[in-house]
């Protein structure tokens, strides 16, 4: 042998197919001829005479579907709506601050509960946890507090414009 060893090779030995693959080895691949067979449930079955899929269809000029509706953005709520949800939001929005208090004292909280390496990188982990629940907690009170702000103001926007059309048509009843 070229290397030195005394071994015989036989090249029959390295072009045959092993009878099944070693452990832990992909397996073998299947053969890429032959009929193929569902193995798992029922094959769709065929479409309807003369169905064309979405895709291919072309409509007419003049037959096109009409547009779809504008985004607007928002919801459409009436004042007594708007009322009715405030109190949730306001409430959420106590909440949430009362936790963001609460979580601001334990920032200074030291964990460690030894003075080793494993202790001092798990109170490590854990203020750094902390922190970003700290950030979670002040991001959703700052957007509960908008929103109950923006709802308050919202309300007496309506209502003065409710207000202001009331008087409007009041005034042309009169005639004036």
């Amino acid at each position: 042998m070229p290397d030195g060893s005394n071994t015989s090779w036989n090249p029959a030995d390295v072009t045959r197919m092993p009878s099944a693959p070693p452990p832990g080895a992909p397996p073998l691949p299947l053969p890429a001829t032959g009929p193929v067979t569902v193995t798992q449930g029922t094959p769709p079955p065929p479409p309807p005479q003369g169905y064309i899929p979405p895709a291919t269809v072309c409509y007419a000029p003049g037959h096109e579907p009409p547009p779809p509706p504008p985004l607007t953005g928002g919801y459409k709520m009436d004042v007594d709506e708007m009322r009715a949800i405030l109190p949730q939001w306001e409430a959420l929005r106590d909440k949430l601050q009362t936790l963001n208090t609460k979580t601001q004292a334990g920032a200074q909280m030291n964990l460690a509960p030894a003075d080793d390496d494993a202790s001092t990188r798990q109170a490590d982990a854990a203020l750094a946890h902390a922190q970003v629940y700290r950030q979670s907690l002040a991001q959703q009170f700052e957007y509960a507090a908008r929103y109950a702000e923006t709802l308050k103001a919202m309300i007496d926007a309506t209502e003065k414009q409710n207000a202001a059309a009331r008087d409007g048509i009041r005034k042309a009843g009169q005639g004036a």
